[in-house]
């Protein structure tokens, strides 16, 4: 039985997703921890506060449910690759907080508070700092939609926009650097796993898709697939 190759589109935006994940951690290792703190939130101001918090949302796990709910109109694959790299991550990220280095502070429990600018309404955390789940999620939803999107474009927006969160959470002194540098590999890495492993092991049912119940035809369109992958010659062949 076949297994589904990587499509062009993710090929291509992939890279940018390892790119990432080499910038951040070499700006780990070589930046001293703290000192990005102080330069990225030193920059605060007004407008830059409310950006970065509403940037920060997107690495909420919330964001993860449309795309799930969605999934089964695509292929039942896609939705074992989104439940999979969902759970994974979250549990990969707890594991790693709160059991391998729940000693762990964040930048407002250990920095010169007189130095730092807190946003209105944010409410910082002091511990459990490593690893940060919100850019976690972040690039498990870019990587999740790379490996499932027909458009290269759709991948490049999410991996800037994880990006984004994981500098947010050093603005809103949630983070520091390796903090987010490790985040961003387990969520980069996880869906990667999720996706690899289903290959491996392939079956008939992957490749199905949920269809609207006939009552909703008349009402709704089917979705359109050409965005998003389908292997139409596994189905034939299955």
């Amino acid at each position: 039985m076949p297994t589904q190759s990587l499509h062009r589109p993710a090929a291509k935006v992939l890279p940018w997703i390892v790119h990432s994940l080499a910038l951040l951690l070499a700006a780990a290792v070589l930046v001293p921890k703290g000192s990005e703190v102080y330069w990225l939130n030193g920059l605060h101001h007004p407008w830059l506060d409310t950006v970065m918090k509403i940037v920060t949302w997107w690495g909420e796990g919330l964001f993860l449910i449309p795309l799930l709910i969605a999934s089964p109109f695509f292929s039942w694959r896609a939705t074992a690759l989104v439940a999979g790299s969902w759970l994974g991550h979250g549990l990969v990220c707890v594991v790693v907080k709160r059991l391998l280095f729940p000693g762990m502070s964040r930048p407002i429990a250990v920095l010169d508070a007189s130095l730092l600018h807190v946003a209105e309404g944010v409410k910082v955390h002091a511990h459990y700092s490593f690893p940060s789940g919100h850019t976690a999620t972040a690039f498990c939803i870019a990587t999740v939609v790379i490996l499932l999107a027909r458009r290269q474009w759709i991948g490049v927006t999410l991996t800037w926009l994880a990006l984004g969160v994981a500098l947010s959470r050093i603005y809103l002194l949630q983070h520091f650097l390796v903090d987010v540098a490790a985040g961003a590999v387990i969520g980069a890495v996880v869906p990667m796993v999720v996706w690899l492993l289903l290959n491996h092991h392939p079956r008939a049912w992957m490749e199905q898709q949920l269809r609207l119940p006939r009552v909703f035809k008349s009402r709704f369109r089917q979705p359109r697939f050409g965005a998003f992958r389908t292997n139409r010659a596994f189905q034939k062949q299955s």
